[in-house]
């Protein structure tokens, strides 16, 4: 995430993701990443962590904010194989199914953003049909962040103005 914005509503939707990409960015991010791991290497906290989760119980990641900080933003993205059957478009296709729970030091849990499906099914046996089409500004409607992502092999958790102290990024297998 390089902080460009997106167009319609806080967090990501239909038309333009999770906002647009600026690769150069995305490069410094990385080369920044890259070099503190290089010179520090028993720092204990790194923007950029990459990991094999193995098992159900999956793994908490634990970090720390200092107070000046004015925004916490953490990811987790998986590369998924393609489902071996065939299901309804309205059915998540996920076959590892991860679930990321940020909790902060007073206790409260936050959750990733998600998207409401942008048509409404007819049946359980079909797809439905879109509503409206085509798809338009005034029908993308606000992510939420209320509940797990089932969906997604991308999940983005944002909070804004984070209390200092130890948080916990929580990566679990359902």
């Amino acid at each position: 995430d390089t902080g460009d914005p997106t167009y319609y509503h806080k967090g990501p939707d239909y038309v333009t993701g999770y906002g647009l990409l600026q690769a150069g960015k995305a490069l410094e991010l990385v080369e920044h990443e890259h070099a503190l791991k290089i010179n520090f290497p028993a720092a204990p906290y790194h923007c950029i962590v990459e990991d094999t989760i193995t098992s159900l119980a999956g793994k908490v990641y634990q970090f720390n904010i200092d107070a000046q900080e004015r925004h916490l933003t953490v990811t987790l993205a998986w590369d998924d194989p393609p489902p071996s059957s065939v299901t309804s478009s309205i059915t998540p296709k996920l076959v590892n199914q991860l679930d990321l729970v940020v909790r902060s030091p007073s206790g409260q849990y936050f959750f990733p953003w998600s998207l409401d499906l942008p048509y409404i099914p007819t049946s359980s046996t079909g797809p439905g049909t879109v509503n409206p089409q085509p798809i338009t500004s005034a029908s993308i409607h606000p992510a939420r962040d209320d509940i797990a992502n089932l969906r997604d092999n991308l999940e983005k958790v944002d909070v804004e103005f984070p209390e200092s102290g130890t948080w916990y990024a929580i990566v679990a297998g359902i």
